[in-house]
């Protein structure tokens, strides 16, 4: 029962989050077709550009940027930012995240396989990566895989 209460209570707040920013996005005529607060499930490979301060505001977020070198999955056909930076969000140290973080101390210009779900640029920040952590994606790092 605690199990269904936790994924309930995870599936709220993820709905407050969304409907939050969906709220402060920009109204432009195009934002009704097109809002920022859509998410797209996709599998990239990349290379680490920069490790930055982890999040550890609430839940615990380990951040860093990457360079996404090829698309390998994009069920539904999202332009997948290839020449920018994309933030990625990796959340851990509890139940709904990996154990712990990744050992990202030497990881600039290596490669990596992540699952997520990726959010568009909206104008004036970095696309995201996120929930790349089960159930929804993975990371694949220096020859382990992370969920």
């Amino acid at each position: 029962m605690k199990k269904v209460l936790d994924k309930i209570f995870m599936l709220l707040t993820l709905f407050v989050v969304l409907l939050t920013v969906a709220a402060c996005s920009k109204d432009t005529p195009d934002s009704k077709e097109n809002p920022v607060s859509k998410e797209y499930p996709v599998t990239v490979e990349a290379t680490v550009v920069k490790v930055l301060p982890d999040d550890e505001k609430g839940a615990k977020h380990q951040r860093f940027l990457i360079h996404i070198d090829k698309v390998l999955e994009n069920p539904k056909s999202v332009p997948v930012d290839t020449k920018g930076n994309v933030l990625v969000a990796l959340r851990y140290g509890d139940k709904d995240g990996i154990p712990e973080r990744l050992h990202l101390e030497h990881a600039i210009g290596k490669h990596m396989e992540l699952k997520g779900m990726y959010v568009p640029n909206d104008g004036d920040k970095d696309p995201v990566l996120h929930f790349t952590h089960h159930p929804v994606g993975y990371v694949k790092f220096d020859n382990h895989v992370y969920r």
